[in-house]
């Protein structure tokens, strides 16, 4: 049987492109609620998202140039920094939380919303397009959760009375 992976592609990009307004929703319902910084949801957005682009491009055998994954790569590191700086960790009753902003729900809708259209615009370099998409998503996600990493495991600075 053979398995035409342009057209299953875009049924993947369709079914995340779905999943990615979903998520937008469910954080847009929960902005207002401070997170406790755990290490093990970061953690698994790393795995996750490195995984998840190792296996794609294993499973459709596409061949990816280094340079060209570590400059796509190197975006989403950059969007990630950013919507890094747009969330502040606080510190409530000796433990840390998360609280998003307006802003940064903002940029990681776009960031979100943006590498879903772009994979899924139909033309010969549809795979192509998922998979830097897939690149600059695990740039972001690697980033972002790095960060929230360092926060969760950094020392608490001692505020003044």
């Amino acid at each position: 049987m053979q398995v035409d992976t342009d057209e299953l592609l875009k049924n993947v990009t369709v079914g995340l492109a779905g999943l990615s307004f979903l998520l937008i929703a469910w954080s847009l319902w929960r902005l207002r609620k401070p997170q406790r910084l755990r290490w093990l949801a970061p953690l698994l957005a790393i795995v996750g998202s490195t995984g998840g682009v190792a296996i794609s491009i294993f499973l459709l055998g596409v061949e990816v140039e280094p340079i060209a994954a570590a400059v796509l790569a190197a975006v989403g590191a950059v969007i990630g920094v950013g919507a890094l700086l747009l969330i502040r960790v606080e510190l409530v009753d000796g433990r840390k939380f998360v609280k998003r902003s307006h802003w940064f729900l903002a940029l990681w809708g776009l960031a979100l919303v943006s590498l879903q259209v772009v994979a899924a615009l139909d033309s010969p370099n549809t795979l192509a397009a998922g998979i830097g998409g897939a690149l600059i998503s695990a740039g972001l996600m690697v980033t972002l959760n790095l960060g929230l990493l360092v926060r969760r495991f950094a020392p608490v600075r001692a505020t003044e009375a």
